[in-house]
């Protein structure tokens, strides 16, 4: 990610990295978690159907009861839904966090669980900031800073043999991690070392795009938790051809594995807009939710690149986006699962906001709208291992949904934006997710973010 003078400009600033940030956002939240929802539809994203005046009780953080009757046990106040729709939480499987305000963002439009890739040991403090309510933000898996075959790489992990594999799952496994990245540029000894150290110790990979070293076979892979990047698939297995034609073994051979796919669409959209609208895209970006040093480093490579894209790059990236959006309706088709993943964090792409366009994106595509909420929280928690708590509006679950009047499945959109955002079972009404993104904003800190890079480059 970073050219040679962000690094110089990091390890400059390294010294600073023990100051202290400013005004965090810490505050515990101390709103009431258990209360009767009556008057409410329920979006039940597994059946694909709403559950029409249903009644939701909700005791210290979790769902006991969805019924048609008023709650049986539940003597926590009574809010009357006004007849309007709850919408499981949305997990987000791909984002890049450089600081934990993001977490905020993300939650109060709605995405109240993210996997956070290429990871490092703040994070893992955030997660666990939100877990025990010191931090109000969404919950977060956390992957392992992005393991890889490049050598002397800044912000990746890079191996060279079995015994630095072995010795590097270990060691994230030792430190919390959730999960493992892994690019496919290992060598093939490096590469089955890993994953054989990560199935001993139940430790999962996101493996960016679907494809093994050298001669091995993708089908011995199957319990890879997900595979990343649509364009992935273009540039490796159609060799950038314009091809559905070409994506027929390809998914015959994905079919077998069953293995999720998260398509990030909503970057590869970015670049797009980007490059055809230049300055008039910029504009209207909310860049107060990026990292400074995310802007700055952007401003300076990706950004400046696509500004001045010529009109027939302009022109390409229009054509191999439109054919990503084909690629995400034949997996769709051919009901291979799928996952909601933005990549937000990279090129300006704002947390929570670029949720919704990826999904907007599917839509466009030729996605049903309950298929898409089914990514975005039964699919996106079954990966996760976590299946039993979030992804859906059970007794049982964890109380994080989505309050809107309108019906999201006749308008998407208006999860963007809801009446009130529940996680944990605390309520956040529309005023009080606005407040949450303005208290996001006074608190980021350049020195937390300075702090973390330099672990990144580091490390």
């Amino acid at each position: 990610m970073f050219r040679a003078l962000n690094f110089v400009f990091l390890t400059f600033v390294m010294g600073l990295s023990g100051c202290q940030s400013n005004a965090a956002n810490t505050t515990n939240i101390t709103s009431t978690n258990s209360f009767q929802l009556t008057n409410i539809n329920v979006i039940d994203v597994a059946a694909g159907q709403i559950l029409f005046g249903q009644s939701v009780c909700v005791e210290e953080g979790v769902i006991q009861e969805v019924s048609f009757e008023r709650c049986s046990t539940n003597n926590a106040p009574v809010i009357d839904g006004k007849n309007g729709f709850l919408t499981p939480g949305l997990i987000d499987m791909h984002v890049h966090m450089y600081e934990k305000q993001g977490l905020a963002f993300s939650l109060s439009h709605g995405v109240t669980h993210v996997r956070m890739m290429n990871g490092v040991s703040a994070q893992l403090k955030w997660r666990d900031d939100v877990a025990a309510g010191r931090f109000i933000g969404s919950s977060a898996s956390v992957s392992s800073p992005i393991i890889s075959g490049y050598e002397n790489a800044i912000v990746h992990h890079g191996l060279a043999t079995a015994q630095d594999a072995i010795n590097a799952v270990r060691t994230y496994h030792q430190q919390g991690y959730d999960l493992l990245k892994v690019y496919g540029n290992l060598n093939t000894a490096a590469f089955n070392a890993l994953v054989n150290e990560s199935r001993r110790l139940g430790l999962p990979i996101a493996k960016h795009g679907p494809s093994v070293p050298g001669k091995l076979n993708i089908l011995d892979f199957n319990d890879i938790q997900s595979f990343e990047h649509a364009e992935n698939i273009f540039y490796d297995a159609l060799d950038r051809q314009f091809s559905l034609k070409g994506l027929i073994p390809f998914i015959a051979e994905i079919k077998q594995l069953d293995t999720p796919i998260t398509p990030t669409l909503n970057v590869f959209d970015q670049l797009t807009q980007l490059s055809s609208d230049k300055e008039a895209f910029l504009e209207q970006m909310p860049t107060h939710y990026i990292s400074t040093i995310v802007k700055l480093e952007d401003e300076g490579n990706q950004i400046k690149r696509w500004l001045g894209a010529t009109k027939q790059q302009a022109a390409y990236n229009k054509k191999a986006l439109n054919f990503l959006k084909q690629i995400v309706k034949a997996l769709y088709d051919a009901d291979v699962p799928l996952l909601i993943g933005s990549d937000s964090g990279v090129l300006l792409s704002p947390h929570g906001l670029a949720t919704h366009n990826e999904m907007a994106l599917f839509y466009d595509a030729g996605v049903d709208t309950f298929s898409i909420l089914k990514y975005a929280t039964v699919n996106a928690a079954t990966a996760l291992g976590l299946s039993t708590k979030i992804g859906q509006i059970k007794a049982g679950f964890n109380a994080d949904f989505i309050y809107t009047q309108d019906n999201p499945i006749q308008k998407l959109s208006v999860l963007r934006n809801p009446d009130a955002v529940i996680k944990y079972g605390k309520w956040h009404s529309r005023s009080g997710l606005q407040s949450l993104r303005d208290q996001a904003v006074a608190s980021k800190s350049l020195w937390s973010e300075l702090k973390l890079f330099s672990e990144m480059i580091t490390r």
